[in-house]
């Protein structure tokens, strides 16, 4: 299993955040003399991607051979392997570019996500060699 704690990475919110500014400034009317109020906008923009980044970021997930524990700011808790019955890797087209990805736990009703982390497959092979599968 991976050392210490894994973290969600960003690189694919970072592109996809300029990429959503970008989309919005091709409908905008930016001219001279509103140039600063579009500077304005950017730092606003790019204060609050910074602040989902850093949020992002504080989710940590640790593996100790037969559990998984999710660490948030809100709250943390474990999962057992033992009560996996199921587990699928999700990535979207961006994320395959970046080699991130979130990988599903599935408990029965309930569905638990370890969210974009590099190499999601090697990841959810891991998670599968611990369960005996």
């Amino acid at each position: 299993m991976r050392a210490g704690y894994i973290r969600p990475t960003v690189k694919k919110t970072i592109v996809k955040g300029t990429i959503v500014v970008a989309i919005f400034s091709l409908f905008m009317k930016i001219t001279p003399s509103n140039i600063s109020s579009y500077l304005i906008f950017l730092v606003i923009w790019y204060s609050f991607l910074a602040l989902y980044m850093l949020w992002k970021k504080s989710y940590k997930y640790q593996f100790n051979g037969n559990s998984v524990i999710f660490k948030s700011p809100l709250k943390s808790f474990t999962v057992s392997l033992e009560n996996v019955d199921n587990l699928f890797v999700s990535q979207g087209p961006l994320a395959k570019r970046f080699h991130c990805g979130s990988v599903y736990l599935v408990l029965g009703k309930d569905v638990k996500r370890i969210w974009d982390v590099s190499f999601p497959q090697e990841m959810e092979q891991e998670i599968r060699r611990c369960m005996g599968g």
